[in-house]
Formats: structure tokens, sequence, C-alpha cells
């Protein structure tokens, strides 16, 4: 009889010591914030683990481009250096008459490339020297144009009647591109929010506020290309045409939404 007591005094201690056990792990839990349960990835915020989940979104507008950037590239081969820099000077001034003929400012001329390095023919069976070549690139900006670049295409037609000159990598851009990318901004952070609600629909969790949003931007087209000798047609009195086209700009985030 009395060992039985004993053996019963036994298992309540025992009991009563893994229920204080039980009560001051939950205290410790409690007062650490950690949550038991964990759906998705999760981050560590003021020391408590915040779970999440990770998506992404896109913004896509479109822009009528109101500013065309061309290249225009001249290169001369005289005897010495100083002779061919002096040819393709005189080739410069007749590209800024035509630049200031189309009320276009001096700031948007800038230089792109200049060189200066021997030529030399080797068609025979030693190298033969032909002289100094001298090549400058000017990068021209047209802004203001209309849909059909009128300006820009005004502007080439008048450098197309400059002999040995190159036109080339033409691109289409808009000034001020802010408010397009505001839109863009908004459209992907709904695209995203639309894919974590749904994300968390199916998982049965509740979408909190964002964790964390980091974006990148893209947008262009493909320029077309002249040479001088596409712009040689000019001289049948046909005005070059130069559709703009629409330019696409994209925004990308990716958002981090809490949940719980």
């Amino acid at each position: 009889m009395l060992h039985n007591l004993k053996q019963h005094s036994h298992w309540i201690i025992t009991a009563g010591i893994l229920g204080i056990l039980i009560v001051v792990a939950a205290l410790v839990l409690a007062n650490s914030n950690i949550y038991l349960k964990n759906i998705g990835t999760s981050t560590l915020q003021n020391n408590a683990i915040i779970n999440s989940v990770a998506v992404s979104g896109q913004g896509k507008v479109f822009g009528t481009p109101d500013m065309v950037t061309l290249s225009v590239t001249i290169s001369e081969t005289r005897d010495t250096s100083g002779a061919a820099l002096s040819a393709v000077n005189t080739k410069i001034d007749q590209i800024l008459g035509a630049v200031s003929a189309a009320n276009i400012l001096r700031e948007d001329v800038s230089t792109s490339g200049l060189s200066v390095y021997p030529e030399y023919d080797y068609s025979g069976n030693s190298r033969r020297l032909l002289g100094q070549r001298a090549t400058q690139s000017l990068q021209i900006k047209v802004k203001g144009v209309d849909s059909k670049a009128t300006k820009a295409t005004q502007l080439i037609d008048s450098l197309s009647v400059i002999s040995n000159i190159e036109l080339g990598g033409i691109s289409f851009d808009i000034e001020d591109k802010a408010a397009l990318l505001n839109k863009a901004r908004e459209l992907a952070i709904a695209n995203a929010k639309d894919k974590a609600t749904a994300l968390a629909g199916y998982a049965g969790v509740r979408l909190l506020s964002p964790i964390s949003i980091s974006e990148s931007t893209s947008g262009g087209v493909t320029p077309p290309m002249y040479n001088e000798r596409l712009a040689a047609a000019d001289s049948t009195g046909t005005s070059t045409q130069l559709p703009t086209g629409q330019l696409e700009l994209t925004v990308d985030v990716s958002v981090l939404w809490g949940i719980e």
C-alpha cells in the first residue's frame, strides 16, 4: 500500500513539472513574438519572423516619341593630319549651318567621336601609305518632333546634299517620360497585388502590407539606319520618310508582401 502511494505521488510530481515547463515555454514563445505557423518565405523584422510571399508585376505603357537623335560621321583622307582635319571641319561647318537652319540649338549638337590615323593600301605585297584619315562623329538631338518626325526629316534632307558624310544610328525617345513611367509603375504594382492576393487566397492566408519593393525600367524601339547612299535618294525631290511609331516603356517590380 505504501509503495503504491509513493508511486502515485511520483507521477503527480512528474506531471506537475511537465505542466510548469509547458507554461514556461509558452510564455517564452509569446514574449518573443515568434509565429509557429510559417507559410511561404520568411523575413526577420524587429527580431520577429514575418511570413511573406514574393511576387513580380509588370506595367507597360506606350507613348509617341517627341525627340529624334541621329549621328553624322565625316571622314576625310589627306596627305597630312592637319589637312585631313581641315577638310573635316569644312564639312562640320556645312552640317552646323543645316542645323541652325532647322532651328536646332547648338547645345543639342555634340561630338561623340574623333580619330586621326594613317591609312594604308594593302592590295599589293607591301603596305603603301595613302595619307592621314581624320574621322569625327556628331550626335544631333532634334526635339519637339511630331508623329512623322517632320523636323528631323527636313534636317536629313538638308544634310543629304553634303557629299561624303554618313548618317546613322537614328533613335527615338520621349524627352519627359516621368508621367508615363509613373503610370507604368501604377500598373506594375496593381499587377503584383493581383498575383499576391490570388496566392494568399489559394493558401488560405491574409495579405498584409508590402515589406519591400524593387523596380527596373526598360523601353525603346529598334532604330532605322541611314547612310549617305540612302540619303542620296532625296536628290530626286522626294522627302525623307521617318515614321516614329510608338515608344514602349516597361516597369518591372518585385514585391515582398507580408501574410498571416
